[in-house]
């Protein structure tokens, strides 16, 4: 049986971590409250995916380089904000287009869109997950 450590476990728990997931959950309410309303409103699909995709990447962005990521919460950049920002909206052109491309195919088998982007969000997060942690 694995033995549980106790240390790893509250030192992830840090305020930057902390700061790391409130952020996140941020950009998630934001991005899709936005998409219900542009969706409920316009119902066209693609645009209400891409305009909220945008407005949850900028909380996500601004939010964890200014507050999780600071350089007075002890984080050093290797990059600066400009090559940062263009790293990040390289990842998130990808993400644009793969989630658009998902949310279509999964609204055309009948699920609805408001339950369709829940998916796409969590697909989102696992495969930045992944991409980023290698």
């Amino acid at each position: 049986m694995a033995k549980i450590n106790i240390d790893k476990i509250s030192a992830l728990w840090t305020t930057q971590f902390r700061n790391y997931l409130i952020i996140g959950c941020s950009a998630f309410v934001v991005e899709y409250v936005a998409f219900m309303a542009l969706f409920v409103n316009s119902d066209n699909l693609l645009f209400s995916q891409s305009a909220s995709f945008l407005a949850g990447l900028m909380v996500s962005f601004f939010g964890n380089r200014h507050i999780t990521f600071s350089q007075k919460n002890g984080s050093e950049y290797a990059h600066s904000g400009k090559s940062q920002l263009t790293r990040y909206l390289m990842l998130a052109l990808i993400n644009l287009v793969l989630s658009n491309i998902i949310i279509y195919l999964i609204v055309a088998m009948m699920l609805p869109a408001l339950i369709a982007k829940i998916f796409v969000m969590g697909a989102i997060v696992l495969w930045n997950f992944t991409i980023v942690g290698k």
